[in-house]
């Protein structure tokens, strides 16, 4: 279709676009009115008017009120199958309308041969949730959505249960099952994942949560750069919170964790002063045999030291 674009440009399509070529064909469409086609690439999605007209004009006005019904309230799971789209619909016809979805190629991927899981293409989900918005309203997929989070987890499927959780806005059960989701005494808790979910929970809930918030700020010391003053305001607060919360409830050596980790944030930021003073109040509530304790401070004579790893 004429269109000069960078490595880079492909790459971010086909992720947009997951190669599918009714979608690939829209794209292109899209990016050839715009005068920079690597800007274009950057704000394909779901919400983009013309994806927006084309899902309304030229395929739901051509379904039948049932599959149409069907699209937009399981647009919002992933992954789905019969048995989770009947219990939010509350009907049991969700294996022929899956069957009648998929066989008209309606951005429906099934994850096994078995056919016991699906998804829809991403671009297509968004465009779905937001036309389910319009039609649906804020109440019914609120609704759509808590019972799809209890099925999840159910299932143990905790991630997912976690954003349904989060996308009908219960924010107290997505405090509960992130805790639950979490290795306790463990550096290998998945943090990118974590932080896309703290990131959405709001300020007085975490200030509830200290165990959440001392997680919160571990996430970050992990995957963002330790060294950049953008990302110590945040943490300082966090572990604010969560030392606050910790020593309410008496809970002395997480309290310890937070401070030593706390230390640890004054390490960077050059504060030797406040290094010393958090690492001799993290000393006396840790346990010699703490996880964290023994790889960072350490006390020689009085005197205790950071030592990186």
């Amino acid at each position: 279709m004429g269109l000069a674009l960078e490595d880079r440009d492909v790459q971010l399509l086909e992720a947009h676009t997951e190669g599918w070529i009714a979608s690939l064909q829209l794209a292109a469409l899209f990016l050839q009115k715009q005068a920079d086609p690597s800007v274009g690439v950057r704000m394909l999605g779901g919400n983009q008017r013309f994806l927006l007209d084309y899902l309304r004009e030229e395929i739901l006005a051509n379904l039948s009120e049932d599959v149409q019904d069907f699209l937009l309230k399981t647009s919002w799971l992933a992954p789905l199958s019969v048995t989770l789209c009947d219990v939010i619909r509350g009907r049991e016809d969700s294996a022929q309308l899956l069957e009648q979805v998929e066989r008209a190629n309606l951005f429906l991927q099934p994850l096994s041969e078995k056919r016991q899981w699906y998804r829809y293409h991403a671009l297509w989900a968004q465009a779905m949730q937001h036309e389910a918005r319009l039609r649906l309203g804020a109440a019914t997929l609120r609704s759509l959505s808590q019972k799809a989070s209890l099925w999840y987890e159910q299932q143990h499927l905790l991630p997912e249960a976690i954003e349904m959780a989060l996308a009908c806005e219960d924010f107290s059960r997505a405090a509960v099952l992130i805790g639950r989701f979490l290795v306790p005494n463990s550096f290998r808790n998945e943090y990118h994942l974590l932080l896309s979910w703290l990131r959405r929970m709001p300020e007085k809930m975490l200030q509830a949560q200290p165990d959440l918030c001392f997680q919160y700020a571990l996430a970050l010391m992990f995957t963002t750069d330790r060294r950049s003053p953008a990302s110590w305001v945040l943490i300082e607060s966090l572990l604010q919170w969560a030392e606050r919360g910790f020593e309410a409830t008496e809970q002395w050596e997480q309290l310890g964790e937070a401070l030593q980790l706390h230390a640890d944030l004054a390490f960077f930021q050059d504060d030797v002063e406040h290094l010393l003073v958090l690492g001799q109040q993290a000393q006396s509530r840790l346990p010699e045999q703490s996880f964290i304790y023994p790889d960072h401070l350490l006390v020689r004579g009085e005197k205790p030291y950071l030592r990186v790893r």
